[in-house]
């Protein structure tokens, strides 16, 4: 099984893969808690700690074999450049969190017009939902999960 985030200070998105489509009935919504920066992270921390219980769970433990997320030169292509600086450490404690648990995690080149394309991925699929799923749902579609690949 495949996991696909869009990663976030506000939201972070994971949808997972886990025969080559997205469940997307099946993704998690985080909206880390905090006054500080740190308080955000330790509590992303925590909520990545219960999606993987809430994983093992649902999926009878299948293991997960990549993450994937947008890589943060698309959100800088498109202006975000104060995003860039403060989802880097969000990015950095997502990527932690899964090297440590031996999973693999990959960036993802979205593109200056991912949004659009976000919107048609979602189409595809017949998601209607929330911006950062649809997001989170164009990142594993570009990282080749999609029809089990990888």
């Amino acid at each position: 099984m495949n996991l696909s985030c869009d990663i976030g200070l506000i939201c972070t998105a994971i949808i997972p893969w886990p025969n080559g489509e997205p469940d997307i009935e099946g993704a998690f919504s985080l909206k880390p808690e905090g006054a500080t920066l740190e308080e955000k992270l330790d509590h992303l921390n925590e909520s990545l700690s219960l999606v993987m219980q809430s994983l093992a769970i649902r999926y009878n433990k299948i293991p997960i074999e990549i993450v994937a997320y947008e890589d943060n030169g698309a959100r800088a292509k498109r202006g975000k450049y104060a995003s860039v600086a403060k989802n880097q450490r969000a990015v950095e404690t997502v990527r932690r969190f899964f090297l440590n648990r031996g999973i693999a995690v990959k960036s993802v080149q979205t593109g200056k017009d991912c949004k659009q394309e976000a919107w048609v991925v979602a189409k595809k699929y017949g998601y209607r939902g929330n911006e950062h799923t649809r997001d989170a749902l164009l990142v594993g579609f570009l990282g080749g999960f999609s029809g089990g690949n990888k």
